[in-house]
């Protein structure tokens, strides 16, 4: 009897020993937890301050914050996937759903009359391009090119939140960069939550040529969302509409015609400070392209994908970026090397060099859809 109640007491002691075991090592897993929450919250909170986020309620706070971690594993993934040569981290747009980026930012639309010729444009003459290339290649300072700067020049970061990787090769040298060709280059403007790209593209390419002159007045956005006849204002718009806008009867001032990123009224009124002479189609291979871009800043539409979201840096070369998948209006205004050089609308804190991405040339439509302007 002694026996047994020692054996049962043995194996009680076993048991309760373990059951604490467990209870600690549980108590150590939610602490760990815990912890690892506390850091990831604080680091929404320095990315609240960072782009002066602020939300209606503690609820929508926590379901950014959410949407936020769930982010934070996507930089992951594609800053693991050794197939990626761009840099991805939290920047202005790490609070928002894949289908919220998708619909306040992408908002080209293509002419419907031109839907038919569409398909077309996606047969290009890569034989012709490749000669084109060899020949462009051989010419050292041509058609009032910058000289090629044999040092590599390097990206920065807009995020002190995410430190990323290192990824792939920074870009090639620039051979065409509007921002040295124009002495007064402007800044990139932000489109906000207003589906714009159309118009800030067109504006933004003509204040860039217009820079080059000197000419440093912000021309109105919010004029084409609201006087463009053919756009559906901050939900798409068409390139050529916003173009026949700015001829007739030309760009106000961004001080007197100021941008709301919203739909309005177009004014009756309004003083005329400059007006676009006249645009080019320039659609077809990178050598037309390439040919084009010494002389004007480069309006495109482009497959904007998903990658974009969260790019800081380097040559973005996505694995897939359909060309028939045009959603986005932007500007080229480099080459350098093997990739384009993009100035974007979606404000300074977004991609490299204060609002500006590099993307492999021969990715996501670019090309498809391009006019080069005379001011």
């Amino acid at each position: 009897m002694t026996s047994y109640a020692s054996s049962l007491f043995f194996w009680r002691f076993v048991f309760a020993t373990a059951v604490l075991i467990c209870l600690f090592k549980d108590v150590e897993v939610q602490s760990q937890n815990a912890a690892a929450e506390l850091a990831l919250m604080q680091q929404f909170e320095q990315f609240m301050v960072e782009h002066e986020k602020v939300y209606d309620s503690l609820a929508e706070k926590m379901r950014r914050f959410e949407i936020f971690k769930d982010n934070l594993k996507k930089i992951e993934e594609l800053n693991a996937d050794p197939e990626q040569t761009a840099i991805f981290g939290v920047n202005v747009m790490a609070d928002l759903t894949r289908e919220e980026f998708r619909a306040t930012y992408l908002s080209y639309r293509m002419p419907e009359d031109a839907r038919e010729n569409f398909l077309t444009r996606l047969k290009l003459d890569h034989e012709e391009e490749e000669e084109d290339e060899e020949e462009w290649e051989g010419r050292e300072g041509g058609f009032g090119l910058l000289e090629r700067n044999k040092k590599t020049t390097t990206t920065t970061t807009t995020t002190t939140t995410y430190p990323p990787p290192t990824k792939g090769p920074p870009p090639q040298a620039c051979t065409i960069d509007w921002r040295k060709i124009s002495p007064k280059y402007p800044s990139v403007d932000n489109q906000g939550k207003c589906g714009s790209c159309w118009a800030f593209s067109s504006v933004g390419a003509f204040e860039v040529l217009l820079s080059k002159s000197g000419k440093t007045e912000k021309l109105s956005k919010q004029e084409l969302v609201d006087c463009t006849k053919e756009s559906d204002m901050c939900e798409g718009g068409e390139f050529e509409a916003a173009f026949k806008v700015m001829q007739d009867p030309g760009l106000t001032s961004e001080k007197e015609y100021p941008y709301k990123a919203a739909n309005g009224t177009c004014k009756s009124k309004f003083t005329v400070i400059e007006k676009l002479k006249s645009y080019k189609d320039v659609s077809g291979s990178d050598s037309k392209l390439i040919a084009a871009l010494p002389t004007s800043p480069l309006v495109i539409a482009m497959n904007a994908n998903d990658d974009f979201q969260w790019y800081i840096g380097g040559v973005l070369n996505p694995k897939s970026c359909p060309a028939d998948g045009l959603n986005h209006g932007v500007v080229i205004i480099g080459l350098c090397g093997d990739s384009w050089l993009i100035r974007n609308s979606w404000g300074t804190k977004w991609g490299t060099e204060k609002g500006h991405i590099y993307i492999k040339r021969g990715k996501c439509g670019i090309g498809l859809w391009a006019y080069s302007f005379k001011a």
